[in-house]
């Protein structure tokens, strides 16, 4: 008996050791893998981080899906750099993508006729008469939303003479650093291959910027101001353009001005060829420009530039060279930078110096901008963001049944102006 006991004993000793032994194995196995597990607070604090970022990125998509909701359709545009459409001179309408539309875009080639504004045809008589090709442009709005409309143009006969011809303008402006609330606006028809043909003018087009006294504007005509051409949203408008440098260059480009006259005006985005009655003359403007060594970007400062104003009038610049430097330049996307044209026909820029009540336009009188004087007051002004990262200024003339100014008769229908501000 003692002899079985003493069996049964050794065996449950030895028992006893191997499961100590078998547990002190576990043990030392989870204690060296501890770190590759996950406790449940652990987990679940995992998956509140991953949850929130699973939100945020949601969102995000979320606002990008919105923001193309917010127009009815999303564009997509494209033209063809390599196109070819030539009248006599070749590589005349061969440049690159400039953002949708054919006109204007930066030129790679050097032939020495002109591209114009209203398509892809010789002259607008042609375009009435032989079914020629149209294009049709797209530029964004000061909401968001986009214009569509054709490449407008107007003649006063259908002969292929070289009489009355309206041309639709590519407008924009860039802010002047020095003058706050005042902008250069320009607006182009052609196109050389080293320059555009600008009309230009110096318009306060902030409505809370006080109009200055005439001995300031008589100031700012005298003294030289500066804008600044942001080098991702402009681009020369030619491979063949002369290039500024980091080294200042200063040329004079003696500009015609003109003032008063009938269907041309320094917001109006038409240009008539002839017939324009009113006062003109030509201003020798000294032009400085380089290129910022930090930024990348061009610096131009110029003079002798009339301020828009009751005491110089409705004036604006025609120039067509490379000495205006400001004529060497295009905004980078002729979609989102440029605004483009409205109907002549609707327009009516016909103000008086003399007589303020005989204004019938759809578009401000840039003289009086938030004066409240003359026409103003029948307009709604703003400098507005817009989805594309650039201000616009937007006005708008809204119909009334009473009139709020000196003009004689309201407007039946409502009429806005965008305007890109390329800065």
């Amino acid at each position: 008996m003692n002899k079985y006991i003493k069996k049964c004993l050794i065996v449950y000793v030895s028992l006893a050791l191997i499961l100590v032994g078998m547990a002190g194995v576990s043990y030392a196995i989870t204690a060296s893998d501890a770190d590759g597990y996950v406790t449940r607070s652990e987990f679940a604090t995992d998956m509140t981080y991953l949850q929130t970022k699973l939100d945020e990125k949601e969102s995000s998509l979320l606002g990008k899906i919105n923001k193309y909701r917010s127009t009815d359709i999303k564009f997509i545009t494209w033209d063809s750099p390599d196109k070819y459409y030539d009248v006599g001179t070749s590589n005349r309408f061969s440049g690159y993508h400039t953002g949708g539309n054919f006109f204007p875009r930066k030129k790679s080639a050097n032939g020495s006729n002109y591209m114009y504004s209203y398509g892809l045809y010789n002259n607008m008589y042609q375009r009435g008469t032989q079914n020629y090709r149209t294009d049709i442009n797209i530029y964004r709005l000061w909401n968001g939303n986009y214009f569509i409309c054709p490449s407008l143009g107007d003649k006063e006969s259908l002969s292929d003479d070289s009489g009355i011809e309206y041309y639709d303008l590519r407008t924009y402006a860039v802010p002047v650093e020095d003058l706050p609330g005042w902008y250069m606006v320009m607006g182009t028809f052609y196109q050389e291959y080293a320059y555009l043909r600008l009309i230009f003018s110096l318009v306060k087009l902030d409505a809370s910027v006080p109009m200055p006294s005439n001995s300031e504007l008589l100031n700012i005509y005298n003294t030289s101001h500066t804008i600044r051409l942001k080098k991702d949203l402009w681009d020369y408008c030619g491979d063949y353009t002369p290039k500024l440098t980091t080294t200042p260059t200063t040329l004079t480009a003696t500009s015609t001005y003109a003032y008063n006259t009938n269907w041309t005006g320094p917001l109006c985005p038409t240009w008539i060829t002839g017939n324009r009655s009113g006062s003109s003359g030509t201003d020798s403007c000294v032009w400085t420009g380089v290129v910022d060594k930090d930024t990348g970007d061009y610096i131009l400062t110029f003079n002798h530039v009339r301020p828009v104003s009751a005491y110089y009038q409705d004036i604006w610049y025609d120039y067509s060279g490379t000495n205006c430097m400001i004529c060497r330049f295009l905004p980078k996307d002729n979609v989102e930078y440029m605004m483009g044209p409205m109907s002549t026909t609707s327009l009516n820029y016909a103000p008086s110096s003399t007589n303020q009540t005989s204004s019938q336009m759809a578009i401000p009188d840039a003289r009086y901008i938030g004066t409240g004087l003359h026409d103003d007051p029948s307009w709604e002004h703003e400098i507005v963001e817009c989805v594309n990262g650039i201000k616009y200024w937007h006005a708008v003339r809204r119909a009334e049944n009473t009139r709020k100014s000196t003009v004689k008769t309201p407007f039946g229908l409502s009429f806005h102006c965008s305007l890109p501000i390329v800065y």
